[in-house]
C-alpha cells in the first residue's frame, strides 16, 4: 500500500462531511493517474478529537452518520479506491502520516496543516486536466436493475430528487410542481421515481405522494442511489448535496436546476463567483448533462424536459461515446477565467496554484501571476505578502494602470493614505482613455484626508460634470464646504449624494 498508492487525506477540520467528497475524490483519482499509481488509500480525519465542527450545524452524532453513509460509502463510487482508514483522532492520523513512504494528496497536506479539497474552486483549478468520472459499483447496478425491472412496467425510469431541508428553505424543491410534473409522465412513457430527502425518507408521505413511487432504500443507501441515478433515462433536481453522485459521473443523464427567484420575484440563490460563470456551465459536462438557470416552475421543468428528450434522441450515438470514458475531458473554459473568478471570490490558495501552473505553461506573465495573487489576498489580512505580491508585480512591469490601482485600494483599506495616493497618481498617469471610477473615487477620497482640499474638490467636481455619481464624491464636497463655513452648499452636497 506504501510507494505504489496514494494516501489521501481527507479531514473534516478543512473539509465538508457531505456529498462534496465527491470532488475530492475525483480530484484524488486524477492524481494517481498523473503519477501513474496503482491505487487509492484514503484517510478520514477528524475535527478535533471527535467529529464535531463549531462552525457546521451538524452535531457529532449527525456527523458520524455522515461519515458512515455518505463519506464512506461514497469511497466504492471510484474503483481505484481499495481501502481507507477512519482515523479516530488527530493524533492516531499523526502517526500514521509518519509511516507513509508515498505520494500524499492534497499536495502539501499534513495533519498540522491541512489542505481543503472539497469546492467547485478545486475543481477549476484542476479542470485543464481530464476529471476522472466516478461510477456506480457493479452490485449496486445489479439490485437496482432487478428493482427496476420489477417496477417500471417497461417504462423508462426518471428520478426526481426532492430538496425539503429547514435549512435555507428557498433552495428547496418547489414540491408542487414537481409532483404535477411526476404524474404526468407515465402517459408519455415514463416512470417517476421519488427520491425524498434523506431526513423525511422514513416518514409517512403526505397525500400529495399517492400513486407515486417512492424509492426510500435509495434514499437511505448511498451505493443503490449512485446506481439508480446510473440507470435512470433522466434524473431532475434542484441544487443539493446527493447531485454530485450525477455531476461527476459521465454516464448520468441529468436536469440540474440552479434556482434564481423566488415566489416573490426576488433573488434567491446563485452559484458562487469561484464555481463557475453566472448563467455559466460546470467545468465538468457532457452533452447530456444540462445546467438549467431557472427556478423549478412545472412550466420551466415540463419545457426543459421535452427539450432534454429530443436531445437524448439527437445526439444518442455523441452521448453514447461520451458515456463510455471513464473522465470527463479538459473543461473548454478558459483557466485565465478560472483565475479571474477565483481571484475575484478572494481564494487565495487556489489562485496561487493556478497562477504559478499558468505561469510555469507561459499562459501568463510573472507579473500577471505576482498581481493575481496579490489581488486574491486584497481582505486576508496578511498585509505584508499582499504588499509584496503587487510590488513584484510592478517591480516586472511598472507600466499596467490597474497593478498602482489595486495596490493603492490596499493601501487605502490598511490606512496607508499617502502610499494609496501615489499609487493612484501614478496609475491615472498611466491610464489611456477615461480613467476608471475606482481610481478617481479613491484619489479624490485621499486628497481630501491628507488636506489637499483643492485636488479633492477638482476631482470630484470633474466627475459630476462627467456624469459620475458616487456618493464618496458628495460627501467629500460637503465635507470641504462644511470645513469652510458653507454649510448651504455642504448641505446640498449630502442630500444630493444619499438620493443617488
Amino acid at each position: 500500500m506504501q510507494k505504489k498508492s496514494l494516501h489521501a487525506f481527507y479531514d473534516i477540520q478543512v473539509n465538508a462531511a457531505s456529498f462534496d467528497i465527491c470532488k475530492f475524490i475525483v480530484l484524488a483519482e486524477q492524481q494517481r493517474r498523473l503519477n501513474d499509481l496503482e491505487s487509492v488509500h484514503t484517510y478520514i480525519v477528524p475535527n478535533g478529537e471527535d467529529w464535531a465542527r463549531s462552525d457546521d450545524e451538524h452535531s457529532e452524532m449527525q456527523q458520524k452518520w455522515r461519515l458512515r453513509n455518505i463519506l464512506i460509502p461514497a469511497l466504492s463510487t471510484m474503483p481505484s479506491f481499495i481501502g481507507f482508514t477512519v482515523c479516530t483522532s488527530r493524533s492516531e492520523a499523526m502517526i500514521l502520516e509518519r509511516e507513509i513512504d508515498g505520494s500524499v494528496f492534497p499536495t502539501g497536506y499534513t495533519v498540522n496543516d491541512p489542505v481543503p479539497c472539497f469546492e467547485w474552486a478545486d475543481i477549476a483549478v484542476n479542470a485543464h486536466h481530464e476529471i476522472p468520472s466516478i461510477t456506480a459499483n457493479p452490485q449496486a447496478l445489479r439490485y437496482v436493475k432487478k428493482w427496476l425491472n420489477t417496477n417500471c412496467n417497461n417504462l423508462k425510469p426518471v428520478s426526481i430528487t426532492m430538496r425539503e431541508m429547514s435549512l435555507e428553505k428557498h433552495r428547496n424543491s418547489n414540491v408542487e410542481a414537481w409532483l404535477k410534473f411526476a404524474n404526468e409522465l407515465p402517459e408519455k412513457g415514463f416512470f417517476p421515481i421519488i427520491l425524498r430527502d434523506t431526513a423525511l425518507a422514513l416518514e409517512v408521505p403526505d397525500e400529495i405522494f399517492d400513486g407515486l413511487t417512492l424509492f426510500n432504500e435509495a434514499t437511505l443507501n448511498l451505493e443503490l442511489r449512485a446506481a439508480l441515478y446510473q440507470l435512470s433515462y433522466i434524473n431532475a433536481f434542484v441544487a443539493n448535496g446527493p447531485a454530485e453522485l450525477c455531476l461527476f459521473n459521465t454516464k448520468v443523464n441529468y436536469l440540474y436546476f440552479l434556482k434564481l427567484y423566488g415566489q416573490d420575484g426576488k433573488k434567491i440563490y446563485e452559484v458562487p463567483d469561484y464555481a463557475l460563470p453566472h448563467r455559466g456551465r460546470f467545468p465538468v459536462e457532457g452533452p447530456h448533462q444540462l445546467m438549467v438557470w431557472d427556478d423549478d416552475s412545472y412550466d420551466a421543468i415540463l419545457t426543459h424536459f421535452n427539450r432534454m428528450t429530443l436531445k437524448l434522441e439527437a445526439e444518442k450515438e455523441q452521448i453514447e461515446l461520451f458515456k463510455s470514458k471513464d473522465h470527463f475531458p479538459p473543461s473548454s473554459i478558459s483557466p485565465i477565467i478560472y483565475l479571474e473568478l477565483l481571484t475575484k471570490a478572494k481564494r487565495a490558495r487556489n489562485v496561487d496554484e493556478l497562477a504559478l501552473r499558468l505561469e510555469k505553461k507561459q499562459m501568463i506573465r510573472p507579473d500577471q501571476s505576482y498581481f493575481y495573487r496579490g489581488s486574491a489576498r486584497l481582505t486576508k489580512g496578511d498585509k505584508k505578502a499582499t504588499t509584496d505580491l503587487f510590488l513584484k508585480a510592478i517591480e516586472i512591469n511598472n507600466s499596467e494602470p490597474k497593478y498602482f490601482r489595486e495596490l493603492g485600494v490596499f493601501y487605502l483599506s490598511n490606512g496607508d493614505i499617502t502610499g494609496a495616493v501615489d499609487c493612484f497618481e501614478k496609475g491615472l498617469a498611466l491610464t489611456t482613455g477615461e480613467p476608471d471610477l475606482i481610481s478617481l473615487v479613491c484619489i479624490c477620497v485621499g486628497y481630501y484626508n491628507i488636506g489637499k482640499f483643492d485636488q479633492a474638490e477638482k476631482i470630484a467636481l470633474d466627475c459630476i460634470d462627467k456624469g459620475i455619481q458616487h456618493l464618496a464624491l458628495y460627501e467629500t464636497l460637503s465635507d470641504i464646504n462644511k470645513m469652510r463655513g458653507n454649510l448651504k452648499l455642504a448641505a446640498k452636497f449630502l442630500i444630493t449624494g444619499h438620493t443617488i
